[in-house]
């Protein structure tokens, strides 16, 4: 771009800000500065015009910020976009940026690689000598990456290297015969390629005093490990707040001071605030992120809402046929979370805000009030404790989550309404029945269908929430989402590759015994099937071992009896020979069975093919 384009970008930055990033963290967000991300991590001064990622550290002005977002290569493509958005204020225009200051960056032998250059107002760009020697290219991609003052670093080898995170500060330290040295583009812009010049040096890294300092000097240290001969990191004593170098030699420190200081300093790594420590520190190029290996420590396991079954910050999918329950098991494991339960179905819940969100897109209010009356009942719940704690949404207006607009799948207003509550609340698990609902795409599209399972995803990990979506499946899928007929549910695979966690919730015949099946999980080992007795409105999870040892039981004696030529019968007319008269004569009978649970058994038995019925007088193994 040329620099003389008259922006505002002060008054720009929070409008620009929210077009492109949406509304930010509301409990993070100052008057002086926009937070994004549940943590915060990207921040948007409002005075300086300029952003900041700690996750990434990396940040720059608002025409970066205009790049990072949209992928544009240089910042005459940035001021194109806010002339086509009308973005310009229309107050007086900003003062024309003037050139302060150059800095220069020069090879091994002196040569000029690029150039740094101070505007002001306030603002620092990059530029390298065109080849054609028609004056300044303004952008020095394909440039060799070199540290500043790299030939004076060179010419004293074997004295302590200090780095600093600016021009300045560097220039400084070496009019007090230091050696210092600095990369680029300030904090977060250390690469490899600057730390492969300091190999055998002692090296001095003095952080600025904030957070991007110290996240800067982290990364500098972990950078020089098995390259530089020692690595210190000195926090200068007495810098006040976004405090440097020079800051404390303007204060009356001197060189003297510093190298005392620098001796007196071990040999550590600068610790990570806890909040800091977050995933690996990536590099992004273009498309593509790399994985940055030295931070792999620092990586926390995987967090549940629900232990195995729903990670969170992802999708899990919650499928079964038509009447299964899925509805209500969602819900009571809303109710489980917002009421304090430790458990559910034998699963660890793993709270953080004990808040639920249920949404509604196929059954009304009055229908989860229902539910919700027994649940509490069952469950000796206060319904009153759950004002603030379980929400439960209706929208059967325009239930649509995502759909599509001018051939491109996006969030609707109900998704952008529904992000809205979500991200004030921070609720641990958010469940959106279902999914025939809320996805208004071609099903049969597996980008869509993927496009979808990433919106929701987005949802929950900023919410750092377990996100359940329920699906019906097709109803010759007799397994759900694994063997034959699979792929026939929704018309598209995506839906269950998409997902990093799927369970399935399944019946047989009219029993009221239900499992629910762990189908996928791919950040842990599958749970065991957990069996259910559901009595219409609430869930309780019964022993399968128990189940299987009462079965075969039941199977020996009715053996036993038929050994001895006597018929037991299924119907209840027959008195003293039905199964559970004649069981109850005898000593192994299964004593904390109910007859309706005998009845039960037997059933499953016979689903098994372990007993068979005669005729309607009697059955035999």
């Amino acid at each position: 771009m040329t620099t003389q384009t008259p922006l505002d970008f002060v008054a720009l930055i929070e409008p620009v800000a929210k077009a492109l990033l949406g509304e930010p963290n509301p409990k993070l967000t100052t008057a002086k500065e926009l937070r994004y991300g549940t943590n915060g991590s990207l921040s948007i001064d409002l005075a300086k015009a300029t952003f900041y990622d700690h996750e990434r550290q990396e940040g720059g002005g608002l025409l970066a910020l205009i790049c990072r977002c949209l992928g544009y290569a240089d910042d005459t493509q940035a001021v194109d976009w806010l002339m086509q958005q009308g973005l310009q204020p229309s107050a007086p225009a900003a003062a024309k940026p003037r050139l302060v200051a150059t800095y220069d960056y020069r090879d091994e032998a002196g040569a000029l690689a690029f150039q740094v250059v101070r505007l002001e107002p306030k603002s620092f760009r990059q530029r390298c000598p065109d080849v054609a020697g028609r004056g300044w290219n303004w952008s020095v991609k394909g440039c060799r990456v070199v540290p500043y003052r790299l030939p004076d670093l060179l010419e004293q080898p074997s004295a302590p290297v200090f780095i600093v995170e600016g021009e300045k500060d560097a220039d400084r330290l070496y009019q007090l015969g230091l050696v210092a040295t600095c990369n680029a583009g300030g904090a977060g812009k250390w690469r490899p390629e600057h730390s492969a010049f300091l190999q055998g040096r002692d090296v001095v890294v003095l952080p600025d005093n904030d957070q991007a300092g110290q996240d800067h000097a982290r990364l500098v240290f972990e950078s020089l490990q098995g390259i530089a001969a020692s690595v210190k990191v000195l926090a200068l004593p007495g810098l006040p707040p976004k405090g440097d170098v020079s800051d404390w030699l303007g204060a009356g420190g001197t060189a003297s001071e510093l190298l005392a200081l620098a001796a007196a300093t071990a040999i550590d790594a600068p610790a990570a605030p806890a909040a800091q420590q977050k995933p690996p520190s990536n590099r992004r190029s273009g498309f593509f992120t790399s994985l940055d290996m030295t931070t792999l420590d620092d990586v926390p396991d995987i967090d549940f809402v629900l232990a195995d079954l729903v990670p969170r910050g992802v999708v899990t999918l919650l499928a079964g046929h038509g009447g299964t329950g899925k509805s209500t098991l969602a819900l009571q494991l809303g109710l489980a979370i917002a009421s304090g339960q430790d458990d559910f179905l034998g699963a660890r819940i793993q709270a953080k805000t004990g808040k639920s969100v249920f949404v509604s897109l196929e059954d009304s209010l009055q229908v989860c009030a229902v539910r919700l009356k027994k649940m509490c009942t069952f469950l000796e719940i206060e319904p009153g404790q759950l004002n603030s704690s379980l929400i439960v949404l209706e929208n059967q207006i325009a239930p649509e989550l995502s759909a599509i607009n001018f051939s491109a799948l996006k969030p609707t207003d109900a998704f952008k309404e529904l992000h809205k509550l979500c991200i004030n609340i921070q609720p641990d698990l958010i469940i959106i029945d279902n999914a025939s609902d809320a996805f208004a795409g071609s099903e049969i599209n597996r980008q869509q269908v993927r496009g979808f399972i990433r919106q929701l995803a987005g949802l929950a990990k900023e919410c750092d929430a377990g996100l359940i979506l329920l699906a019906h499946v097709d109803k010759q899928t007799s397994r759900g989402m694994s063997g034959a007929g699979s792929e026939s549910y929704s018309g598209s695979t995506a839906w269950h590759n998409s997902v990093r966690s799927r369970v399935f919730l399944s019946r047989e015949g009219a029993s009221q015994m239900l499992t629910l099946e762990h189908q996928k999980s791919n950040y842990g080992a599958l749970r065991e099937k957990i069996v259910c007795q559901f009595d219409g409105f609430t869930f309780e999870a019964v022993s399968a071992r128990q189940d299987e040892n009462d079965i075969q039981a039941l199977v020996d004696l009715i053996a036993l009896y038929a050994q001895r030529g006597i018929s037991i019968s299924t119907s209840p007319r027959a008195h003293t020979t039905n199964v559970p008269a004649v069981l109850s004569r005898e000593e192994k009978y299964p004593s904390h069975r109910s007859k309706k649970d005998i009845l039960r058994l037997l059933q499953d038995a016979q689903s098994a093919k372990l007993l068979v019925q005669e005729d309607e007088r009697g059955i035999k193994t």
